[in-house]
């Protein structure tokens, strides 16, 4: 629910040492992992639909589970509230976790409240809301903004756990909620003193609990309430005009096909029809449209009102507590649609083999992929959801960057599940249209196949992901050249058009925290880097990626295409995918093409050299690649070897040069000035502190020490240096684990194993000379993949196990 401010505590206080008591009861086994698989995270479900202490779907007649029967206490709390209880769960954290970043756009919370009593916890652990945060303390009573992106974080040993209520209030709740703490707003103090309530032994407890959560069918006053409440919380300096009056025309309907049918069940069809054409008009005006809290109006409007405007399951032939609505799995739930519970669920797998040969246009952001797809568009045998899908995939919680601490837009096929992909299939299945704008679903019956067209540049960073879902994809891999791109890449920002996160935390002030394009891996390391270091760093990891990705498939799933080719001889080489991905061509080809929809300026051959001089000085991050890519279009064959060559000269390019790649590992090395000896190719700052008897310590063990931080993508060399400490930062790719043995040393990095061994013999020709006493260089590169290395050891047969 929105709130005027982040966070208001109410006026009463519980008894948290009598609730740990009968929580400390409860077996372990019956503690659930987080929906999301959230580490350190854990659930132990009291209140869900049908008393299913399994069940954390958000809709159905909720009932207490056998769990909740065993904690009395929490009973009488339950009772003191006054309130209809909703889903409950106690929710705990372990020590040294975080629930990560996200904010919850289920319509289910748009109308609820989430209450948190803590139970256990610690000074340390903080509650963030937005850009406020505070320490809840145990047997208080807060309420929060979910509208707001939030997290918790337990930064000590010991576990936190909240007791976690659902509800729409009461009047009696909402005086409470008047009357109460405000530590951000205005009024900060309570006007009343805090209600303690012990528990009483024997007191019986009558509860009421929720049963009605989602209509059947919408009324067109709540459809025009949630349009208002979305259409007001727009980032302001946008163009609402076009969405706006789609959204007029889309109430006006629908309150007209209500003053015919209401909500009768047979005359679903006529209103599904209109929320299959929202859906199809979304996809082309409103996937660029941003509100205050960060997110995407489209993805809000498909949360709220095309998936919940007609109850899918509701079967008139059940009684009112077994009606089970829509499911959400996920604190910002999936966007899929469930059936019938009279019908066969259809499964994922089934869903699956409807997508017949889909078709994904990679490419690095503006590198003309709009202008291919929207050529492309008019086969008559692809379906497309009308322009990119950021919404189909990151309205669910899982793809999210938010969900995932913000790491980046990159997917692989270890984040597939069987609910991810059910939820992406429907998402598809819901926009799709054809070249005139018509919805799949008047054309097509629930289990015919046909073709999907895909184009969004953040799909480049997920070729494992789309393989594992979809495994007769092909991918039309398109590549422009390296200053053109990086200069329109470079203008797109500047333009502000292109905003997809805009309150990416810990982003650049200047820019108000506004990422634009696809969020690259370890782009925390850009930070108040150049425009032109961006840009070339996002083109540069984008083709990276790509390489990498699509050595791991058949040949025959992929082609390469050059941009110059394509809007030389547009005719043949669109020819050539059609040959290429089996797709139908029917028009002719005797008029130009108009420029694409994204296009900012009117194309021309030498309009990237305004921006020359600063795309020069990025020559040591695009240049590798652009040569890799020169070599991939002549020899698509050979990508095995042009990736291998590629990796070799991004671990170069990690160190500036081999030579500074030995000297990281060097056991003795001159303070530099501020105590920090970064690489001058460090775009970000970095610095240390320390405690005055950690030099002495170093130089008493006669050692260094090395310490990763994948948030921050470093490794940190610690060392003494004449009574001081001097600390040397290194980047690389997320690096974790770390083994040393003898003269051997290897660190695990985000897809490889980086093995280095001590040329003590080089030592002393580093300068300053006679400094050093060891020196590690590389000696090779294990590929592992995606895998999050965290322990890494030197077998007794010196073998390194991880």
């Amino acid at each position: 629910m929105q709130l005027d401010t982040p966070f208001i505590q109410l006026p009463l206080h519980f008894d948290a040492k009598r609730m740990l008591e009968e929580v400390a009861a409860i077996p372990e086994s019956d503690w659930q992992p987080h929906p999301q698989a959230f580490a350190g995270n854990a659930a132990l479900i009291l209140v869900a639909v049908n008393g299913d202490h399994r069940n954390q779907d958000l809709s159905g007649a909720m009932q207490p589970t056998p769990l909740l029967r065993k904690l009395p206490y929490i009973q009488q709390i339950f009772a003191s509230l006054k309130i209809p209880i909703g889903r409950t769960r106690l929710m705990r954290l372990d020590g040294n976790s975080d629930a990560s970043l996200h904010m919850d756009s289920n319509y289910y919370w748009q109308e609820r409240v989430r209450i948190h009593i803590p139970i256990q916890t610690n000074p340390d652990v903080h509650f963030h809301c937005g850009d406020a945060h505070l320490n809840m303390a145990e047997g208080e009573c807060w309420i929060f903004n979910t509208w707001q992106m939030h997290k918790v974080e337990n930064p000590r040993d010991d576990q936190r756990i909240h007791l976690v209520i659902d509800t729409v209030g009461s009047s009696y709740f909402w005086n409470l909620v008047e009357q109460g703490n405000r530590p951000f707003a205005a009024r900060q103090s309570m006007s009343l003193q805090p209600l303690s309530l012990p528990f009483i032994e024997g007191a019986t407890s009558d509860i009421p609990f929720e049963r009605v959560n989602l209509p059947v069918i919408m009324s067109p006053w709540e459809v025009n309430a949630v349009i208002q409440r979305l259409l007001c919380d727009v980032q302001p300096g946008q163009n609402l005009a076009p969405i706006t009056a789609t959204l007029k025309a889309f109430g006006q309907n629908w309150h007209a096909e209500w003053a015919c049918h209401g909500c009768n069940l047979p005359a679903r069809s006529a209103y599904q029809a209109l929320l299959d054409t929202l859906a199809a008009e979304l996809a082309q005006q409103a996937n660029e449209i941003t509100l205050n809290n960060g997110m995407m109006l489209d993805a809000m409007l498909i949360q709220q009102i095309i998936l919940v405007a007609i109850n899918k399951q509701y079967n008139s032939d059940l009684a009112p507590d077994k009606v089970n609505a829509l499911s959400s799995h996920t604190a910002m739930s999936s966007v899929a649609t469930q059936q019938d519970i009279a019908s066969t669920l259809i499964s994922a797998a089934a869903l699956s083999r409807r997508f017949e040969q889909p078709t994904f246009i990679i490419a690095a952001p503006r590198s003309g992929s709009s202008f291919l797809f929207e050529t492309l568009v008019n086969s008559p045998s692809v379906f497309t959801v009308g322009g990119e899908s950021h919404a189909q995939f990151e309205s669910i919680a899982a793809l999210s960057p938010a969900h995932r601490s913000w790491h980046s837009n990159r997917l692989t096929a270890n984040d597939t599940t069987e609910a991810i992909a059910e939820a992406l299939y429907q998402n598809f299945l819901h926009s799709l249209q054809t070249r005139e704008g018509q919805p799949i679903s008047q054309l097509l019956s629930d289990n015919q196949g046909f073709r999907l067209l895909e184009k969004t540049p953040k799909n480049a960073l997920r070729i494992p992901f789309l393989k594992a879902l979809f495994p007769e994809a092909r991918f039309v891999y398109l590549i422009r050249d390296a200053k053109e791109n990086i200069s329109s890449i470079m203008e797109a920002w500047r333009s502000e058009r292109f905003v997809t996160y805009p309150q990416l935390p810990d982003w650049n002030e200047d820019c108000s925290g506004k990422w634009s394009l696809l969020l690259t891996p370890q782009w925390q390391q850009l930070k108040n880097a150049p425009l032109e270091q961006v840009a070339a760093t996002q083109w540069a990891e984008t083709h990276r990626t790509v390489i990498e990705d699509l050595q791991q498939l058949d040949q025959s799933d992929w082609m390469l295409l050059s941009y110059a080719d394509l809007i030389t001889d547009t005719e043949t080489e669109v020819n050539k995918i059609c040959d290429f991905a089996n797709i139908e061509w029917d028009k002719p080809w005797d008029q130009a093409l108009p420029n694409s929809r994204h296009t900012l300026t009117a194309p021309a051959v030498d309009k990237w050299k305004k921006n020359a001089q600063e795309i020069a000085a990025t020559e040591a991050i695009y240049l590798p690649v652009e040569q890799a890519l020169q070599a991939l279009l002549s020899k698509p064959e050979d990508i095995s070897v042009i990736n291998n060559t590629l990796q070799q000269a991004a671990n170069q390019g990690a160190a500036s040069a081999p030579m500074e790649e030995n000297k990281i590992m060097s056991e003795e090395i001159a303070p530099a000035e501020n105590n920090d000896d970064t690489s001058a190719t460090e775009a970000v700052d970095f610095s240390s502190s320390y405690t005055n008897t950690l030099a002495s310590l170093l130089q008493e063990l006669d050692c260094s020490l090395l310490v990763s931080t994948y948030q921050a993508g470093k490794l940190i060399v610690v060392r003494e240096d004449q009574g001081s400490v001097n600390t040397h930062f290194r980047v690389y790719d997320r690096p974790m684990g770390i083994a040393v043995k003898d003269n051997k040393l290897a660190i695990g990095t985000h897809h490889h194993i980086r093995n280095y061994k001590n040329m003590p013999d080089v030592a002393p020709k580093i300068e300053p000379k006679g400094k050093h006493d060891a020196c590690y260089v590389p000696t090779g590169t294990h590929v592992t993949g995606n895998i999050d290395i965290h322990e890494m050891e030197f077998g007794a047969d010196d073998r390194l196990w991880y």
